[in-house]
């Protein structure tokens, strides 16, 4: 996997009647590598490792001081607790052709805060020369991985229990 040419984001959505007053968020998972076989020979499988403690907020209206505290919040012990969980772990279990090429389907075993769940994600594959680029994107939610949505003011400013991963990942051919 070319960490460099891939990137994986996270979407937070605002919820709750005064949701207007709040803020989605918009966050990077910065590091991160993998593995893929892709050969007609075997089954085919991939490995995605990511550093929890590198999920970056970007959030691109907010001040570097927000941004901040909404890091610190999000990777702190009442949330994703990067200190007891480093580990994000993608570990396919099959990939299987969608309904029409180029679209493919990712099985896998998904690890996010030491919970472990079985996920379907929709591929787009495009392949050029030697490399191989996969994108889509997934909605999952936050309590299926037991991590309860922040919530202020009795419901009235909170984080959607929904989520949405875009990925666009770049795979090179090895000799």
């Amino acid at each position: 996997m070319d960490s460099k040419a891939s990137r994986i984001e996270i979407h937070l959505f605002k919820g709750g009647f005064l949701s207007m007053l709040g803020d989605d968020h918009l966050i990077a998972l910065t590091h991160f590598s993998g593995t893929a076989q892709l050969s007609g020979d075997n089954p085919w499988w991939v490995r995605l490792l990511g550093e929890a403690a590198s999920l970056t907020v970007l959030d691109p209206g907010a001040s570097a001081s927000e941004r901040q505290e909404v890091a610190n919040t999000m990777l702190g012990p009442d949330q994703l607790d990067v200190e007891h969980h480093p580990a994000i772990k993608l570990q396919s279990s099959s990939i299987l052709p969608g309904r029409q090429e180029p679209h493919w389907r990712l099985l896998a075993e998904v690890t996010l805060h030491g919970v472990t769940r079985q996920v379907e994600f929709p591929l787009d594959c495009l392949e050029t020369g030697d490399r191989l680029r996969v994108r889509g994107k997934k909605d999952l939610q936050l309590r299926d991985f037991n991590i309860q949505p922040i919530s202020r003011a009795l419901g009235a400013f909170r984080v959607k229990n929904e989520f949405e991963v875009t990925y666009d990942i770049t795979l090179e051919r090895k000799p």
